[in-house]
């Protein structure tokens, strides 16, 4: 998981996606700004809550009191019972994973669905890559999310 140093702005660029049906029944998408626009600082209080969740989170995974599933269940404020049905596996495995120990267990066949279901690579389970604040990434996936390459960047 690559994780910045710089904490998130809302930079009034975030649109919701809506869908409605017109008068004839066609499914139509209009843009709508979140609920926090215009109030920018409402919006920076919930990124930097986030990323004080996320840096929590990532000290539980290194301290092995939590699995990276279990953290990306809370960073993505999904429950168990809908990861479990996403996975078709019985909540009882999925309950397992969330521990180190059951972690260690998963197959890589498991870790690809959990890649999908939490839109993330499969290294993102493995690793933490943490940039300095002059520093982006490019990510790119590739062979069903097992491979990944990343271009690192220097802002300037």
């Amino acid at each position: 998981m690559i994780i910045s140093k710089k904490i998130d702005k809302f930079d009034k660029k975030m649109k919701i996606l809506l869908f409605d049906t017109d008068k004839n029944g066609n499914l139509v998408s209009k843009e709508d700004m979140p609920e926090f626009a215009g109030r920018e600082d409402l919006a920076n209080v919930l990124y930097y809550t986030k990323s004080v969740e996320r840096q929590r989170l990532m000290e539980e995974v290194i301290k092995g009191e939590i699995s990276p599933i279990k953290m990306f269940i809370e960073l993505q404020t999904m429950d168990i019972n809908d990861v479990a049905s996403r996975m078709r596996l019985p909540v009882s495995k999925v309950k397992k994973h969330l521990t180190f120990e059951g972690f260690k267990q998963i197959t890589i066949e498991e870790l690809q669905k959990y890649s999908i279901i939490f839109d993330v690579s499969v290294a993102d389970f493995f690793q933490f890559l943490i940039l300095d604040e002059k520093v982006e990434c490019q990510i790119k996936n590739f062979n069903e999310r097992i491979i990944q390459k990343i271009n690192v960047l220097t802002l300037k």
